[in-house]
């Protein structure tokens, strides 16, 4: 029996075009094959907006994963064993093909490919009522595949040597070893790829949220003092929106990393997802029309989580007390 091999979140590089994965150092990404530099927010900001690619809604779980920000990991199934017919169930037990013991499952993805004179396009898939691009996060480690023929076909399956051959690839989320940010952006990563945006802007900004807490209260613990002034400034200020306003800049003068118009512009993005956030948990819905495309929204996230890892980075080792 085949078992599941790993692949890498690797994804398209928009300068070259080439899978050979990004180097990663302050915010900056570069391309490991041609050497194409970016800003890691330009470049989320580009897969997610700009890119015309049939894997575009699988680019926020390559994202987080390639930039380590969740525990994200994707494999590939490829067993002739398994063969295809029309309306023949076939149940993969994918723990039994290597899948982690804590893995949570977020999708699986089936390529059919030729067997004889069989061109791939004969059957479409479907598992346990929904189709091969619907989040299986609820549903078990077990699923149960039923291959079926598109309408209106008029393929011979009278041969009963007759099949086809799929590659299965399959993302799961490694819980055991998550934290609650992560497990947050895993979810608003979920809302992004079903278009569900409520859930998205939800998780999503919450991860950020939980992360600038965490943040905030570690670089306190450092023994940094406040002048007078400095001190009547932040007094009080203790909410998201104060903290991002307010505490950041101050965080960024004392640690070394420069809060520039851009970086302002930028975590205007953020305000802009925490407004909503508190629409959806007040109001149960969007606050009106975004003011920025979805994919734009999720790049600033991502962004975001990487900006308050680096200032995080910047700590004394003494008072990194949380991981995000």
């Amino acid at each position: 029996m085949e078992l599941l091999k790993p692949l890498s979140n690797a994804f398209q590089c928009p300068t070259c075009n080439g899978f050979d994965g990004f180097s990663y150092s302050v915010l900056q990404a570069e391309c490991k094959k041609c050497h194409a530099a970016f800003d890691v927010f330009d470049l989320f900001d580009i897969l997610l907006t700009k890119m015309n690619d049939s894997e575009l809604w699988s680019f926020p779980f390559a994202i987080i994963s390639q930039f380590r920000l969740a525990p994200v990991c994707q494999a590939i199934l490829n067993d002739e064993s398994i063969r295809f017919r029309p309306y023949e169930p076939v149940t993969l037990d994918f723990r039994q093909r290597g899948l982690p013991k804590d893995a949570r499952l977020l999708y699986v993805n089936i390529s059919p490919y030729s067997r004889g004179n069989l061109p791939p396009v004969t059957l479409g898939f479907a598992y346990l009522g929904g189709n091969a691009r619907r989040s299986i996060s609820d549903l078990s480690h077990t699923i149960r595949i039923v291959p079926v023929p598109p309408p209106h076909s008029t393929d011979d399956w009278s041969d009963p040597d007759q099949y086809l051959l799929a590659a299965i690839m399959v993302r799961w989320y490694e819980e055991g070893i998550h934290d609650v940010v992560s497990d947050q952006l895993v979810r608003a990563a979920e809302g992004y790829w079903k278009d569900d945006l409520p859930d998205m802007i939800y998780y999503g900004f919450t991860a950020f949220e939980i992360s600038l807490s965490n943040l905030v209260d570690d670089f306190w613990q450092s023994g940094f003092r406040l002048n007078e002034k400095e001190y009547e400034s932040l007094l009080g200020k203790d909410s998201a929106d104060k903290r991002m306003r307010v505490h950041l800049p101050l965080l960024c003068r004392v640690l070394g990393l420069p809060f520039s118009d851009e970086v302002r512009n930028r975590f205007n993005i953020l305000h802009e997802l925490r407004k909503q956030r508190n629409a959806v948990v007040h109001d149960g819905q969007l606050d009106g029309e975004l003011l920025y495309p979805k994919g734009k929204l999720f790049a600033a996230l991502c962004w975001g989580l990487l900006f308050l890892k680096e200032l995080r980075s910047r700590l004394p080792p003494a008072v990194q007390t949380n991981k995000f």
